[in-house]
């Protein structure tokens, strides 16, 4: 495996096993394939990769700095960068004279950055469909029987903003606009707060694509119009086919 990082800092091996008996009250796995451009980015993505996979859980310590620049043969300024990043994300903890652990991620208050970090591991985004698959049918159900006036001109204007965005990048808020006026309509306080909980998720996953299956082209077209018309069975049935599709990513 060579080294693919950019700016020719060295030639040797990104990933080199760890001498056990010199190492062996900390991780003594391999860092993966550097991929970014920059040294700091490529040591940092790495074990955000073992984090993502398990193989560094909570209260793992890191390899110390000398360590880390010998299995990665980048610079020190690097390496020290790429773990500064890494404690500005939440994700380790520096403890003087201890070295560097691998924290425990806490829901209650994570980070734009810790979401990103759960959203690639498939589990989570297994959980987060399931979660959907219950939940906004229901929604879709109270919307329909619900909706006032001003609730389906929301739904329509950001409907109007998926259709007319230009690129991924502006249908993406337009989407998740459509569906949090959609939770809005069911006049249910509870159910408005969970599903912006669930935004918390939504708002960086790939669940949330720009794209739609062949199958499913005018799935939003359909909602609208369940909710709009208050048909109800046809607003349930709608929300659960675009669940349903969204699975196909996964």
């Amino acid at each position: 495996m060579r080294n693919a990082v950019a700016g020719g800092e060295s030639d040797a091996p990104i990933a080199r096993a760890l001498d056990n008996s010199a190492f062996r009250d900390t991780w003594d796995g391999k860092l993966g394939q550097f991929r970014q451009s920059s040294p700091r980015d490529a040591v940092s993505e790495s074990i955000l990769s073992l984090i993502r996979s398990g193989e560094l859980k909570p209260g793992t310590r890191l390899p110390s700095e000398p360590q880390l620049i010998e299995m990665t043969g980048v610079s020190r300024s690097s390496v020290r960068e790429a773990i500064r990043s890494l404690e500005t994300m939440g994700l380790v903890e520096i403890r003087r004279g201890k070295g560097t652990f691998i924290r425990e991620i806490d829901t209650s208050g994570m980070t734009d950055a810790q979401m990103l970090l759960m959203l690639a591991d498939r589990k989570v985004l297994e959980n987060l469909i399931e979660v959907r698959e219950t939940l906004e049918p229901m929604m879709a159900r109270l919307a329909a029987e619900r909706a006032t006036d001003d609730d389906i001109a929301a739904l329509r204007h950001h409907l109007d903003g998926m259709d007319h965005a230009r690129d991924h990048e502006a249908w993406r808020p337009c989407h998740l606009a459509f569906h949090q006026a959609l939770a809005e309509a069911t006049h249910n306080i509870i159910l408005t707060k969970i599903w912006s909980l669930i935004t918390m998720f939504l708002k960086d996953s790939p669940l949330v694509t720009g794209s739609t299956t062949p199958s499913e082209p005018h799935v939003h077209d359909s909602l609208f119009e369940g909710i709009a018309t208050h048909n109800v069975a046809l607003a349930e049935e709608a929300m659960a086919r675009h669940i349903k599709d969204m699975t196909r990513i996964l």
